[in-house]
């Protein structure tokens, strides 16, 4: 009675733990972004599947940040915990009073291998103050990342941003 009573304990527990890897492993299931209208000219017949992968990674990584989902925004840029948490708590504080977003207007991969590659993007940053409406900045600029995939993710090594450029109204994206 005792080997059947253990049997079950430990079939229950095996039922668990299958179930939770499967659970888990769709935490970090990136969509695929080319079927969605805003971002389907960011992506080109030409892409390859790893191409298409970190399209989907920073297309993703940019949606967090609009969300106001910092953790997951920060969770990609490779830093020690204390720079880290200062960068999250940075990006908080400023929510609190600021509608932060971004918009890709483009971007370009070059995949080295399966475990290296780039992304160029060209971004429109924007910080409207919450009470009065007023922007606090509008630019455009350039971004190189430098990406290591690591467990499945891929994480910004290291990050070059290019010049920075005033967004009037009349060539903002947005109108």
């Amino acid at each position: 009675m005792l080997r059947n009573g253990r049997k079950r304990g430990l079939s229950l527990i095996a039922l668990c733990a299958i179930l939770l890897l499967f659970s888990c492993s769709g935490m970090n299931k990136i969509p695929d972004y080319s079927g969605f209208e805003e971002y389907a000219s960011l992506f080109s017949g030409e892409d390859d599947e790893l191409d298409r992968e970190i399209k989907n990674a920073m297309i993703d990584h940019i949606r967090a940040y609009n969300e106001g989902n910092f953790e997951k925004y920060v969770s990609i840029f490779d830093m020690d915990s204390e720079d880290r948490e200062f960068n999250l708590n940075t990006f908080q504080t400023l929510s609190q009073r600021y509608i932060l977003s971004f918009q890709l207007l483009s971007i370009d991969t070059a995949t080295i291998n399966e475990e290296n590659g780039q992304a160029g993007m060209v971004l429109e940053a924007q910080a409207v103050e919450r009470e009065t409406n007023e922007t606090l900045y509008h630019t455009r600029y350039q971004v190189i990342y430098t990406l290591v995939k690591r467990d499945g993710v891929w994480i910004v090594a290291e990050q070059q941003k290019g010049e920075e450029t005033e967004v009037s109204a009349s060539e903002s994206v947005d109108g």
